[in-house]
């Protein structure tokens, strides 16, 4: 019996000595959530909505449901401050799939990084080219195909590929479009062709862009091509 009282005791000093410790916190924590959001190549998202969800406690003891929402600039960044406790984050753009997050504020932590990564945007997979030599003397073409992968739209009416191609000081030379020659389920092949003849003689790197019918697009650096 004693052994027993010894033991509640020491549970009761200990309850009481936790209650100094940082990591209880029996007051309700306010804080601040930032974060990025970028699509599933990476890209940031600009004028993405991210909801916040939360219990905002008032004088009286009562807590009140709140929301706050904010909207990410043109490097996919939001912010909110004046959270409190559990805050429920959700993202809904358009084109892309919802995501969600529930994050818990602390006392001892008032400002938490929260990223998202928005699943809806295609993906250039390959660039091909026929050549990366051009003879600049006599007609000489290059053809070039572009293999993307969108598993989040199966609609074909909509998408749009170009070739952008930049002489060696980044400057933009021409642009370049390319036809949708094949359709599978989640694949898709663009193709396109230029000729010397639109080409005088240089070096040119190029770049293969893809836009979805949402108007989600992807851009990928593809191998330079020299036209002497």
């Amino acid at each position: 019996m004693k052994q027993i009282q010894f033991l509640q005791l020491l549970a009761v000093i200990a309850i009481l000595s936790c209650q100094s410790c940082e990591d209880v916190a029996f007051l309700p924590a306010k804080g601040t959530i930032g974060g990025t959001i970028t699509d599933n190549n990476g890209a940031p998202l600009q004028g993405v909505q991210i909801t916040a969800s939360f219990e905002e406690p008032s004088q009286s003891g009562q807590a009140f449901e709140n929301n706050k929402t904010a909207i990410t600039d043109s490097e996919g960044y939001f912010r909110m401050d004046n959270l409190w406790d559990k805050v429920h984050l959700s993202v809904n753009h358009s084109g892309f799939l919802p995501a969600s997050s529930l994050v818990e504020l602390k006392n001892k932590n008032n400002w938490l990084t929260a990223d998202f990564t928005l699943s809806g945007s295609p993906t250039i997979i390959d660039v091909n080219l026929s050549k990366t030599v051009l003879s600049a003397n006599e007609p000489d073409t290059v053809k070039i195909s572009v293999e993307v992968q969108d598993k989040f739209n199966s609609i074909a009416q909509g998408y749009i590929g170009n070739l952008l191609f930049y002489r060696p000081d980044g400057s933009a030379f021409t642009v370049l479009n390319a036809d949708l020659g094949y359709q599978g389920f989640e694949e898709f092949l663009f193709n396109a062709s230029i000729t010397t003849g639109l080409l005088p003689s240089g070096v040119y790197t190029i770049a293969a862009e893809v836009r979805d019918p949402d108007g989600n697009e992807h851009r990928l650096k593809a191998s330079s091509i020299t036209v002497e």
